[in-house]
């Protein structure tokens, strides 16, 4: 029959679970390091979220309480069953840089007449003759916004069988603000501001 503590002292013998528990402790210790720089921590997380909080009353002061949409920080992302769960630190980073490109279009481009006359005939990306209502409510001026619910995208919100229809190309968040521009002008000829819910 084997006795593990056959030979050794009383000592040792109540040394060996004083070490076994300082190894588990280094070892938890150590786990949690390596988890902690694998993977961002709760705490990270938590300042993620308090900074996006801070964005997003920035961008609710400067175009009002609808542009940023759900809140997802305090509401959670509603999931494929109409399920609310807490946002992952991906979608915590993508709502920021969302905010800051709404952020960033309320700033106002310097201008100069001459390039002010030359953008509007080049068909570059200025919104041209179309009124604020077509896209400030509807994205913010984001130009790859995406409505999750309608699938309607771009900065003027155009649903993708209109686009299609007004001869785009693709997706409207996909494509390049000057034929974002020229489709909602077409759209505006053909239809008028009652395309746009807010206008």
């Amino acid at each position: 029959m084997f006795t593990p503590w056959r030979g050794t002292g009383v000592a040792q013998r109540a040394a060996a679970p004083r070490e076994r528990t300082d190894l588990i402790r280094r070892l938890t210790l150590l786990m949690s390091l390596a988890g902690a720089l694998a993977v961002p921590g709760v705490a990270d997380a938590q300042s993620l979220a308090h900074r996006d909080n801070h964005l997003r009353a920035e961008v609710v002061g400067a175009l009002g309480s609808r542009a940023p949409g759900r809140d997802i920080v305090r509401h959670g992302v509603v999931g494929r069953h109409g399920q609310t769960r807490r946002p992952t630190h991906a979608e915590l980073i993508g709502y920021r840089d969302a905010l800051t490109r709404m952020l960033a279009a309320t700033v106002p481009a310097p201008t100069s007449s001459a390039s002010s006359s030359a953008g509007s005939t080049s068909g570059t990306a200025s919104s041209g003759d179309l009124p604020t209502c077509t896209w400030e409510p509807e994205s913010g001026g984001d130009w790859h916004a995406v409505n999750p619910s309608s699938g309607a995208g771009g900065r003027y919100q155009i649903m993708p069988s209109t686009w299609a229809q007004y001869g785009g190309t693709g997706l409207p968040q996909d494509a390049s603000p000057a034929e974002q521009t020229a489709i909602a002008e077409r759209i505006m000829q053909s239809v008028g501001p009652s395309a746009w819910a807010n206008c």
